[in-house]
């Protein structure tokens, strides 16, 4: 990975206006997928990024895995209940507006007093126009002007939530509405009996950046990252539909994470080494305050909080939803603020990595 990460404190930082959290919402699948499901005597498999099975070298069969029980499943993930799957009918464009709705109501805020609206998503089907769009229809956003898509993977909520931020500090714009949705459910290769599935959700994350004239306050300082290099961009990725033999453009397409131990190495160090440069940055000490990691894994997560002494800090949040991808970080920030795990006054951080490699970082002062 590259060592250049360079960290943007805002000006906010030290003077108005801030980019503060006034509001958050969630929306996940209504299906809750238990680990049951998994354990059916029947071997699973492993694939290439292109659709092809893993082959042993000793053995030259497709590399499989056979799962005994639903501990199994859980030592794996961190999931125990299930992970929350999406119905047909609830698709991406849905639950984004149904976790926009939540956000505008808990901030107190009009969708017409939006000025943007920045949506993190792999998951829209169209090429266009926009889900931000979408969003902005629905909600009655009739005001806002910034209104796009981004595709950072894991790291897009982190990604988009700096460019609200921006947009806010230094050009006098706001209030903005992101949203992180997926809907990975729909892209799991269950009838090639994918290894990976048990650990991907559907669901959406929003929340309500704000302007206020209070300097010390709301995002504080981001960062970000990119490394493709070496074979990486080939670690975690989504094989569209032109991996199919039949060119079917109805499907979404699979998640596809072949390097799964390398994923797993990396993005416990990467995501707990940004939110130490972010803590340089703005002279935090690194036991004051939380952490909201993406819960990719909670293996990862135990990681972070194991090897960096941060017991107590970090949130853990993927049992009922899964590997949301860009829905993890505000679904967690959600949950932690309405169960009291996350405070107003905190100070905390967001990172996310995925996507072969993408990752960023945000410091929150609440």
């Amino acid at each position: 990975m590259s060592e250049s990460n360079p960290v943007h404190v805002y000006r906010s930082a030290e003077s108005g206006p801030s980019a503060v959290i006034a509001g958050t919402g969630k929306y996940v699948g209504s299906i809750l997928k238990e680990n049951s499901f998994w354990v059916d005597g029947q071997p699973w498999y492993l694939y290439d990024a292109f659709g092809n099975k893993l082959i042993d070298n000793e053995t030259k069969e497709p590399k499989k895995l056979i799962f005994t029980s639903e501990q199994m499943i859980t030592d794996r993930s961190g999931v125990v209940k299930g992970r929350a799957w999406s119905l047909p009918d609830e698709n991406a464009e849905y639950m984004a507006i149904k976790a926009a709705e939540e956000a505008l109501d808990d901030a107190g805020i009009k969708a017409s007093e939006l000025e943007g609206i920045i949506v993190a998503t792999i998951s829209q089907k169209k090429r266009f126009g926009s889900l931000a769009q979408q969003v902005q229809l629905n909600v009655g956003a009739v005001n806002a002007r910034n209104v796009y898509d981004l595709s950072a993977a894991c790291a897009g909520f982190c990604y988009a939530l700096d460019d609200a931020t921006a947009n806010i500090v230094y050009k006098g714009q706001g209030p903005y509405l992101v949203i992180g949705v997926e809907d990975l459910s729909k892209m799991l290769d269950l009838k090639g009996r994918d290894g990976n599935t048990h650990l991907f959700g559907s669901g959406a994350g929003a929340v309500v950046v704000a302007p206020e004239n209070q300097a010390g306050r709301g995002v504080l300082a981001s960062l970000r990252g990119s490394d493709p290099f070496n074979g990486q961009n080939l670690h975690i990725l989504h094989d569209w539909y032109s991996y199919h033999p039949d060119h079917d453009t109805s499907i979404y397409g699979y998640v596809r994470m072949p390097n799964g131990k390398s994923v797993f190495k990396l993005a416990g160090r990467v995501m707990a080494e940004s939110a130490f440069k972010l803590n340089d940055a703005l002279k935090w000490e690194k036991k004051n305050g939380i952490y909201v990691p993406h819960q990719a894994n909670d293996r990862i997560t135990d990681t972070i909080e194991g090897q960096y002494d941060l017991k107590g800090n970090v949130i853990h949040n993927i049992d009922g939803h899964g590997n949301m991808s860009s829905t993890t970080m505000p679904i967690a920030l959600h949950d932690g603020l309405k169960d009291g795990r996350i405070k107003k006054g905190d100070k905390v951080r967001i990172m996310g990595l995925g996507g072969s490699y993408v990752w960023a970082a945000n410091a929150i002062q609440l």
